[in-house]
């Protein structure tokens, strides 16, 4: 028995396709076979573990896969020697560049359309028997900012939605810092009004801005990871009561100002509109924090950069983690930054070396 095909939690689409991968890796590749029936798409499969031997599966289009970056896969993967693969991730930490980066530098998907949408651009996926979650190689940062629904919709409001995420990621790690840093090192730079009701707001505190800003990130994420873990029928209502709840006493106690409660709570909730990055949009959130706390925006900005350097010397199978992947100047914010209709993306991305790189005529 396994369970039935619905469509992923974390992946939803308003329009497109409601089906999802499940536990089984023959359900698996049924779903991708409906959606390629081309014979070139082939597939590889291995046993992985010593005691579970799980079976995992390459899939990839033939003449569309970069040949260099296939028997790179097949190398790490026939290089793994452990007792148990339970999970994708399982593989994915193994065989990945950067493994210590904060930034994933392999993909992973739910959903069938998406994953032969990638194998359809020359990308490689990996399914596993046991989890519903394939893995897409190679993978750029980018791609954290696309979603399904971005072509199942207009191209104007995918766009859109593509601008919300990528603003929604930079306030998620840069407004505490940058409002600390203001409030604290860089008064002149405030205007007199503004500056005069942050004061006001301060008054009686007992902490310090950089310790109410800790303390009220720490009390967010607490009550997003407990709602996560109790059933989803009182999660929302738990996660929403208790934030609500837990702000309006600690104002009113005057345990911390409410200025620092509006920018911290928004800077949160602006980090769960791209989900995958939430993990390293915590981690960047205290980094930016400090930085600011000691040094100001000069501070910040440091941390920006070297934020940046740290994305830009990643790669994904020998391809930039920073690439655009465009094959041309004309390309280069077809399907990036933006959407643009389909008649404007004509040519494949450049994540291999195949000729066929013409996707539309």
């Amino acid at each position: 028995m396994v369970r039935s095909i619905n469509e992923p939690d974390a992946e939803k689409v308003i329009t497109g396709p409601h089906e999802g991968f499940n536990e089984s890796i023959i359900h698996n590749l049924a779903l991708l076979r409906r959606k390629i029936t081309n014979p070139a798409l082939s597939y590889e499969f291995f046993s992985l573990g010593r005691k579970t031997e799980t079976t995992i599966c390459i899939c990839y289009m033939d003449g569309l896969a970069d040949g260099k970056i296939l028997a790179e896969v097949r190398k790490r993967i026939k290089k793994i020697d452990i007792d148990c693969v339970l999970d994708t991730e399982y593989v994915e930490e193994i065989i990945k560049d950067g493994r210590y980066s904060l930034f994933k530098t392999t993909g992973s998907t739910q959903r069938p359309d998406v994953a032969a949408a990638k194998i359809l651009e020359g990308r490689i996926v990996l399914i596993i028997n046991g989890s519903p979650v394939a893995a897409t190689l190679p993978f750029v940062f980018i791609e954290y900012f696309q979603t399904a629904d971005d072509y199942y919709s207009d191209a104007y409001y995918a766009s859109f939605n593509r601008i919300l995420r990528l603003t929604g990621f930079f306030l998620t790690i840069s407004l505490p810092a940058i409002y600390l840093s203001l409030i604290t090192l860089h008064m002149e730079m405030l205007p007199l009004k503004f500056l005069v009701s942050a004061a006001q707001s301060r008054t009686g505190m007992p902490l310090s801005s950089f310790a109410e800003i800790i303390v009220i990130i720490f009390v967010f994420e607490m009550i997003r990871e407990g709602s996560s873990r109790i059933p989803a029928s009182i999660g929302t209502a738990f996660s929403i009561v208790g934030g609500i709840v837990l702000g309006q006493a600690s104002v009113e106690a005057k345990f911390v100002s409410l200025p620092i409660v509006i920018i911290v709570s928004f800077a949160c909730i602006t980090g769960m509109i791209v989900p995958e990055l939430r993990g390293p949009a915590i981690f960047l959130r205290f980094m930016l924090l400090l930085l600011a706390h000691v040094a100001g925006m000069f501070g910040y900005m440091a941390g920006i950069l070297f934020t940046v350097f740290m994305i830009c010397g990643l790669e994904s199978f020998s391809i930039p983690y920073a690439s655009l992947t465009a094959r041309n100047i004309g390309q280069t914010f077809a399907d990036t930054f933006i959407r643009m209709p389909w008649p404007k993306m004509k040519k494949r991305p450049k994540v291999s070396d195949t000729r066929d790189v013409t996707r539309q005529r």
